[in-house]
């Protein structure tokens, strides 16, 4: 994510405490994205399993899904909420492009290039072993 190397991960997503986000790599390199989306007060708008939307409040919101890439966008903003491709299936590697939404606290989860940022805190350049684990953001 960014330019932060996370290893050894179950690809769940633990945004302040709580399962937010799931990636799984099938083997012909499809990815699956299960995701929570929350608007800027906190409250539950939309839910993806699995690249489908389970219900997304006011349709305001539309996945992109291409043979090695997923991208979620939202259309009332135009903004990216979640990019993510396949940079090596054999080795199950994926590479988080960017990412703008918000936990179920409402604070905002920026992913760039270079970084990501949660609550003020810039995490780039780091690697990290999750160790069969979810990758842990924010508390």
């Amino acid at each position: 994510m960014g330019s932060n190397i996370i290893r050894n991960t179950n690809g769940v997503f633990k945004i302040e405490g709580k399962d937010q986000l799931l990636l799984e790599l099938e083997q012909n390199a499809r990815i699956l994205l299960t995701m929570d989306v929350y608007d800027p007060k906190g409250i539950h708008v939309a839910k993806v399993i699995r690249n489908t939307f389970s219900f997304d409040y006011k349709d305001r919101y539309r996945i992109f899904v291409k043979p090695s890439a997923v991208m979620l966008v939202d259309r009332e903003h135009n903004i990216v909420l979640f990019e993510v491709s396949v940079i090596d299936v054999n080795n199950k590697k994926l590479q988080v492009f960017q990412g703008n939404f918000y936990s179920y606290k409402a604070h905002i989860i920026e992913i760039t290039p270079r970084c990501w940022r949660v609550l003020g805190t810039t995490t780039a350049g780091t690697v990290f072993d999750c160790h069969g684990g979810a990758i842990i953001i924010g508390k």
